[in-house]
């Protein structure tokens, strides 16, 4: 597949306020971006918590470990 290079001139020909409302949208995603990293980071940990509990849960049921 080949793709073309992309037409400039139209870029260039938007109005100054539509370049900063573009630039504004820009920073908003990125902001966004980061904030569902960390959301995602703080599932992470929660889910490997749970899954700890889990392990230990179903080890004291054995009899593995004791209270």
């Amino acid at each position: 597949m080949e793709f073309e290079r992309p037409d400039w001139s139209e870029f260039w020909s938007l109005r100054l306020s539509n370049q900063i409302a573009i630039l504004d949208y820009i920073d908003l995603l990125e902001k966004r971006i980061v904030e569902l990293g960390a959301e995602v980071e703080q599932l992470e940990t929660e889910n490997n918590k749970q899954q700890e509990i889990k392990r230990l849960t179903a080890l004291w049921c054995m009899g593995e470990i004791e209270n």
